[in-house]
């Protein structure tokens, strides 16, 4: 019998992490930090969705990632996207933007995401939903 964990099936439901996707970023800097091999090292999105030893390690059908709409969050998503799609054209990505200010106000962002998750669950219906529920922002 076939292990429903062993196709793509689940939605990666996510805030962006601003300094560490797609990968960890050097402090202050728009530079990525790199392995004394030279290699990116990945932030969490790409580490859960592409690392061997995740357990969601090539599970996934999409991506929803909330991020603040500024111009730099917006760029930032787009990057973990396309590095997302290079390394896996199957996987659907879709953003959702948050017009608030203040990561830190969770009064505002908890009513934000009261409204918006039960769209992305009546989108991605009779699939896993994985709530990556702290990627590395106060959001």
């Amino acid at each position: 019998m076939e292990n429903p964990m062993d196709k793509q099936n689940g939605v990666l439901v996510s805030w962006l992490a601003f300094n560490h996707d797609p990968f960890e970023r050097e402090r202050g800097k728009d530079t990525y930090r790199q392995t004394g091999g030279g290699e990116y090292i990945q932030g969490p999105t790409i580490n859960f969705l592409f690392d061997p030893q995740s357990p969601y390690c090539g599970k996934a059908r999409s991506v929803v990632m909330f991020a603040r709409n500024d111009s730099k969050s917006v760029a930032r998503v787009e990057e973990t996207f396309d590095e997302i799609t290079r390394r896996d054209p199957n996987i659907e990505c879709q953003r959702i933007l948050w017009e608030g200010e203040d990561p830190t106000d969770h009064e505002t962002l908890f009513a934000f995401l009261r409204e918006q998750m039960p769209r992305v669950r009546r989108r991605h219906k009779d699939v896993p939903l994985w709530i990556h529920a702290s990627p590395g922002t106060p959001s």
